[in-house]
């Protein structure tokens, strides 16, 4: 939900499938695309805040065009109230029997709890409390944090530079002219295994671990340079990945530890050639 498109019309199509669909249970998550990621950078006219320490994928960080995040917030929630008043009156109580009722009882008396508490979809934290409140939301992002220009092209200087002299130092030149004959498949393992390597150079102390996959995976514990996300790390090996590898080689981080993780992960597509 939420994503620049969205409309009254949209969200109440999103609702009237989930009734047609009528599962049990249904998660009315917003948008938030993957700070740095190709999306990211695409809708980033939209994206209204930068503090990514405290988003989370149910207070909207995007606005659409035809209407703001609040009336956004205030239209999914009555989302979430008409299927769910639904489900606790004619559904949960009867439905199935043994382990699946008690399930679904539990998680209609969690869903209950936590309406009650205003920590439903961050409800007490924002100030919602149904459409007469929509005015005065406050989501309470640091409007502060911002990434600069001058930040970015840093990173991506510094990410450059590390790249290089990977390419001229670590990797000798038959065997980058061998990686970039093979294909993607077979290319990809041998170059993981020179990145770790060469952990040092871009980890410090940090410990490396990789999976040829697919997809294949990059792993830092205790990643001393973690950023949430990792812009410098994701510049690095995209650009690493790109030159030996494959031209359209992507990059995802999937956990950081500048988030709480205990590593930071990061995973590598590319299409098949």
């Amino acid at each position: 939900m939420g994503l620049e498109n969205e409309t009254a019309e949209t969200l109440e199509e999103t609702y009237r499938m989930a009734r047609d669909w009528n599962p049990d249970l249904a998660n009315w998550a917003m948008y938030t695309p993957w700070p740095f990621s190709p999306l990211f950078q695409e809708l980033r006219d939209k994206v209204e805040t930068y503090d990514f320490e405290t988003s989370n994928v149910v207070t909207p960080i995007i606005k659409p065009e035809a209407m703001d995040r609040a009336e956004l917030l205030d239209r999914v929630m009555h989302n979430d109230r008409r299927f769910y008043m639904i489900k606790a009156l004619f559904h949960s109580p009867w439905r199935g029997s043994g382990f699946r009722r008690k399930y679904l009882l539990g998680c209609l008396k969690a869903f209950l709890k936590a309406g009650f508490r205003r920590t439903f979809y961050d409800l007490g934290r924002v100030g919602y409390w149904r459409r007469q409140t929509r005015k005065t939301v406050d989501s309470g992002f640091d409007a502060s944090r911002r990434i600069a220009p001058e930040q970015a092209a840093e990173w991506d200087a510094a990410a450059d530079r590390t790249a290089d002299y990977l390419l001229a130092h670590r990797l000798p030149r038959p065997a980058q002219w061998l990686l970039r004959a093979l294909p993607a498949r077979l290319a990809a393992p041998l170059l993981l295994r020179a990145i770790a390597r060469n952990a040092w150079t871009f980890a410090g102390s940090g410990r490396v671990f990789v999976t040829p996959g697919p997809p294949a995976v990059i792993e830092i514990e205790a990643n001393p340079l973690a950023t949430a996300p990792c812009h410098f790390h994701l510049a690095v090996f995209t650009r690493l990945f790109r030159t030996l590898v494959h031209p359209q080689a992507e990059m995802r981080e999937t956990l950081c530890c500048g988030s709480g993780a205990a590593a930071c992960r990061f995973a590598i597509s590319w299409s098949r050639r």
